[in-house]
């Protein structure tokens, strides 16, 4: 079955030896409400999964310090999948045979997710909400799955956007994989390009069915002939793209590059990290590159900035990765779900529990006024179980993703007064979009530089600063 793990937050070290060994248990005697998390806690994206993990369980400990849920304290059952469809199935099942969690947090894979949810948790009555998957699927034709993430056709949507209106391209081109995120990313992409006006001059399709780094390297010859390419967007995920980056900055190729959020990870930034140009140069491939992201700490709200300050008093990071952020946010909602819905965390009130659950989530925080604030703004579900969250843009600079100075930010048109739309459409501050409205909205960088520090009064904690 799939691995299953307790968790406390220490250092990232030892918290690494507690999922080996499987953690501390607290007493089975005592009142406790279970939730489930499910991710990448082995494998290539290790890394990501265990940051979330760790996130979760301080998070939980900060809840259980303030006295939990109808004083019962919250655990987190954590279970590794390795981003790997069987290995989702596996975790899914064992949480039912389980039966004690109330409801599941995850998958980070969009194909986890959508397997997992249509053949357990949809069957079984189990809410779950995923802090990461965008593809689509994930919540179509299932009332039981939430995400706390846009979905990938709102994603494309936005990056077609920006290109035309913030980054002035009249041409693109399209290079994407054959899997379901690549393909479709590119598709959503396309149409709503050409419905910008946007000339797509050239397309370039990576077959999964062989082997990719010729086919790259074929690629980037061809770009190079093509002087008329425009910006190039890459629908690819982060192992692709650092190869496919790297191929076309040491070709010389100076396109403006645009890419969506598996380029917004660590797994991605560090790709670059052995490459003789990158050490000499941080960021000397991936500077300038425009990335789309769920999440940017450097203009995220108080919450986020206090979490991930708390977050670094007890741990080796410098900083969460923002699926750590999406993971807190998915607790967040639950956590309030659970106070909404009076849960009991009973064993034989837990199919009634789960049910309660659902129905707030669907139900309730569904619209702005009863919103959930989360470390990425406020959290309420559309119809299908979508958060209705902006897609911000990030950019490269030293091989940091860093806000871009300009921003869209959504809002469905039925929440805006007909006159200030209007009066916003007139004066160019914001664009449609399908049902939504897209503000315009900058970034602006400050700083102050200290010449000196003097007289400190240490009892008054007072000093004069030049």
């Amino acid at each position: 079955m799939g691995t299953k793990y307790k968790i406390v937050l220490l250092s990232s070290a030892v918290v690494l030896s507690l999922l080996i060994l499987g953690g501390l248990n607290l007493s089975e005697d005592e009142a406790v409400i279970h939730i489930a998390f499910v991710g990448p806690l082995s494998g290539e994206s290790a890394v990501v999964g265990q940051s979330m993990a760790q996130a979760l369980q301080l998070y939980f400990n900060t809840i259980n310090e303030q006295g939990g849920i109808n004083q019962k304290k919250v655990v987190l059952d954590v279970f590794d999948d390795q981003n790997d469809v069987n290995q989702a199935i596996k975790a899914a099942q064992e949480i039912v045979e389980q039966d004690r969690a109330v409801a599941v947090i995850g998958h980070n894979c969009s194909a986890c997710s959508i397997k997992a949810g249509k053949e357990v948790y949809k069957k079984q009555g189990i809410p779950a909400v995923s802090p990461v998957s965008t593809q689509i699927e994930v919540t179509q034709d299932n009332d039981w799955y939430f995400r706390t993430v846009f979905n990938d056709n709102l994603q494309a949507r936005f990056l077609a956007n920006y290109a035309k209106h913030f980054l002035q391209q009249q041409r693109v081109s399209l290079i994407y994989t054959d899997e379901v995120y690549g393909a479709y990313l590119a598709s959503v992409f396309e149409k709503t390009s050409q419905a910008l006006k946007i000339d797509i001059k050239y397309k370039w399709l990576l077959s999964s069915d062989n082997n990719l780094e010729p086919q790259m390297a074929q690629i980037v010859s061809e770009l190079q002939t093509k002087a008329d390419a425009g910006l190039i967007f890459m629908a690819t995920y982060a192992p692709e793209g650092v190869k496919l980056v790297k191929l076309i900055r040491d070709a010389g190729i100076k396109n403006l590059l645009m890419a969506p959020d598996s380029y917004a990870s660590k797994r991605f930034s560090e790709g670059f990290w052995n490459y003789k140009k990158e050490k000499l140069s941080p960021g000397y491939y991936t500077n300038g590159l425009y990335v789309s992201t769920p999440f940017i700490l450097d203009t995220a709200n108080r919450r986020a900035h206090y979490f991930n300050a708390r977050y670094q008093e007890q741990s080796q990071e410098e900083r969460l990765p923002w699926q750590a952020f999406s993971a807190v946010d998915a607790a967040t909602v639950l956590i309030e779900a659970l106070k909404q819905a009076e849960i009991q965390g009973e064993r034989e009130t837990l199919v009634a529990d789960r049910q309660k659950i659902r129905d707030i989530l669907f139900n309730y925080f569904n619209t702005p006024e009863r919103a959930v604030e989360g470390n990425s703004g406020l959290i309420f579900f559309d119809e299908h179980g979508d958060a209705f969250k902006s897609v911000l843009m990030g950019v490269y600079k030293n091989n940091h993703l860093i806000s871009a100075f300009n921003q869209l930010q959504i809002r469905p048109r039925r929440y805006e007064e007909s006159d200030i739309l209007d009066s916003a459409l007139e004066e160019g501050r914001i664009l449609l979009s399908d049902d939504q409205s897209l503000y315009k909205t900058d970034v602006v960088y400050t700083g102050i530089q200290l010449n000196s520090i003097s007289d400190f009064n240490p009892k008054t904690v007072t000093y004069r600063v030049d």
